[in-house]
């Protein structure tokens, strides 16, 4: 006997019972089926499940074998696609083999099944880095997209079973930074520039984007974070700023540079400082009697000579067409002196040995104990120095190009 608490419960249900003979004709139905399926008993006990529902797969409904459970689209009253998960069970009473259905409506767990699959085919087909972190308690990666082995050389399962990795090849400049995205003391609005060691040594460039996720009690549980590879647009930032700090023809500084650098001296970089002006006297009459391409390889020697006199540390500028400029910090005043002596001793000897294509310089420095608001008047100074020596150049050398 059908208890009153069990039609309220069959009612209420999200199955619906159906009962199945062999030759797969609906016997019985739970009456929860017009509200689940839309259609009334009536309407289709007697008939072939497989012609109700329009699904072929339930032709295996008719046999004692066959699928134990499985998801099914039928059609309802409506004849809209309907997923349905379909539990077989078969019971043997009194010699007879009687087969019993449930069919539970999926469909919205489906939809949003196949909304997560196909996020999830986007995160995992995605070039960027995605990750969500564990920090709560012990760290652990509860996700890390494929694409880390792309970047990095290095698999999720190695970030899943080591959780420190980011920590470990993170660059050294980097690493309080870092450090800080897990603990929460950072401001997260901003994107971050990191660079990160490839499993073959080589440091790359990452920008990252990270969403903080807290608790209701404010306390920070998960780091999600997309980290894309920036290495190329890095690399062409450095070319770029390389092209707009160095001179073209001969691979040294150029005006802008040491503009920057002098600007720094008279503002805030206070120490002790020489500037030293070089120009060459005899670059008008190469240009004009051996051409242009005789000039760029008499202002390349030039520069090639001022090189080989300094160290790497020392900054060599063109700052104009035939003018070099040095600026030398932290120096004693000998010491420039003799650099200047050196310079001019190695112009000497090259001559001896290039006659075609001599070098005439004419050079000039000063020296100050101080930087700050002094760097105009070293310029002028070594400027100075520079038309003076220029001037009695003028009366010792005479050149003849052949």
């Amino acid at each position: 006997m059908v208890t009153i608490r069990g039609k309220i419960q069959e009612k209420l249900s999200k199955e619906v019972f159906i009962q199945v003979d062999l030759k797969g004709e609906i016997v019985d139905i739970s009456e929860n089926c017009y509200r689940i399926l839309g259609c009334k008993g009536e309407e289709i006990i007697g008939k072939n499940i497989e012609e109700v529902f329009d699904n072929k797969d339930l032709r295996e409904t008719s046999n004692t074998g066959g699928f134990v459970e499985r998801d099914l689209i039928i059609k309802n009253k409506e004849n809209n696609n309907t997923y349905m998960r379909v539990t077989k069970k078969v019971i043997k009473e009194n010699d007879n083999e009687t087969i019993y259905l449930s069919m539970m409506d999926v469909t919205e767990y489906k939809k949003d099944y196949n909304k997560f699959k196909r996020l999830m085919g986007i995160l995992e087909r995605a070039n960027d880095i995605i990750s969500c972190v564990n920090v709560e308690g012990d760290y652990k990666f509860d996700y890390v997209s494929p694409s880390v082995y792309d970047n990095l050389g290095i698999t999720a399962d190695e970030c899943k079973e080591n959780p420190m990795i980011p920590l470990e090849i993170v660059h050294p400049d980097n690493y309080e930074e870092h450090l800080k995205k897990y603990t929460g003391k950072i401001d997260y609005n901003q994107h971050f520039h990191t660079r990160f060691r490839h499993k073959n040594g080589k440091y790359l460039w990452f920008e990252e984007y990270i969403t903080p996720v807290y608790n209701n009690e404010g306390k920070l549980i998960y780091i999600e974070s997309i980290a894309r590879n920036i290495q190329a647009r890095k690399e062409l930032e450095e070319r770029l700023i390389h092209l707009s700090y160095h001179d073209s023809l001969t691979g040294i500084y150029n005006r802008t540079y040491f503009d920057k650098i002098r600007e720094e001296l008279d503002k805030s970089k206070d120490k002790p400082v020489a500037l030293i002006i070089c120009d060459l006297d005899n670059l008008k009459i190469i240009n004009d009697k051996k051409g242009h391409e005789e000039g760029d390889k008499l202002i390349k020697n030039a520069s090639d000579i001022l090189k080989s006199n300094l160290n790497d540390d020392i900054l060599l500028a063109r700052i104009g067409g035939d003018e070099f400029a040095v600026i030398l910090e932290d120096i004693d005043c000998e010491s420039v002196k003799k650099i200047v002596e050196n310079i001019k001793k190695t112009i000497k000897n090259y001559n001896k040995i290039n006659t075609k294509l001599p070098i005439g310089m004419s050079i000039g420095y000063h020296y100050n104990k101080h930087s700050v608001g002094y760097m105009s008047e070293i310029f002028k100074r070594a400027d100075r120095y520079m038309y003076r020596d220029k001037y009695i150049n003028k009366s010792r050398r005479s050149y003849s190009y052949h």
